[in-house]
């Protein structure tokens, strides 16, 4: 894959010529954060399928331990590169498939970059897993009149003022790189209309 091969090479350093630099000056390039969806996270990361039995990308949770909510402790980054590896060098689905349904994972080129933690480079895309976003797409006109901020709202379902509110702070706690503008103040409000995920 030829963005993983440019994120080895850059990882250590490369000298680029530039008009100011005409000797060159070291230039050194990593992939900080892989942002997306859970099924993007997924198959970019060299994870098994979030329907899977052993589903969460971050800890070794069970589905039948979902309704606790709580994260089990977190995979391990050499751990996850062995199964990886394991996976990527077997022969065929008889050896693969027993080796996703005990660790979760498979094999992601990404993990040939020296540094790559699969389990803490990764985020879920605030916007992409909101029940806002969800319900946009079949809700994407919404009558301002009919609309109650302060009680559940029956044209989107699950968005009350308490998810909102939770929405608001999450969005504080996003670290915004430079040229991005922040996800304004007062979203979820009448005036300050909506939200779109590009």
């Amino acid at each position: 894959m030829p963005l993983v091969d440019d994120l080895i090479k850059v990882h250590l350093g490369i000298i680029i010529r530039t008009p100011n630099s005409p000797n060159g000056r070291k230039i050194v390039a990593k992939l900080g954060c892989l942002i997306g969806d859970l099924v993007e996270i997924n198959k970019v990361d060299g994870f098994a399928s979030h329907s899977a039995t052993s589903f969460c990308t971050l800890c070794e949770c069970t589905k039948a331990q979902l309704p606790d909510l709580e994260i089990d402790r977190l995979r391990k980054c050499h751990i996850v590169h062995h199964y990886s590896n394991a996976f990527k060098y077997a022969q065929n689905s008889t050896q693969a498939d027993p080796l996703v349904e005990k660790s979760v994972v498979c094999w992601s080129e990404l993990n040939q970059v020296p540094y790559w933690d699969p389990v803490r480079h990764t985020s879920l895309g605030i916007l992409h897993e909101s029940d806002a976003s969800k319900n946009k797409i079949n809700q994407p006109t919404i009558n301002e009149d009919e609309m109650e901020i302060d009680s559940p709202n029956p044209k989107i379902p699950g968005l009350s003022t308490e998810k909102i509110t939770r929405l608001k702070a999450l969005f504080k706690e996003v670290i915004i790189p430079s040229g991005i503008t922040r996800v304004p103040k007062e979203v979820g409000t009448l005036k300050e209309g909506t939200l779109k995920a590009t």
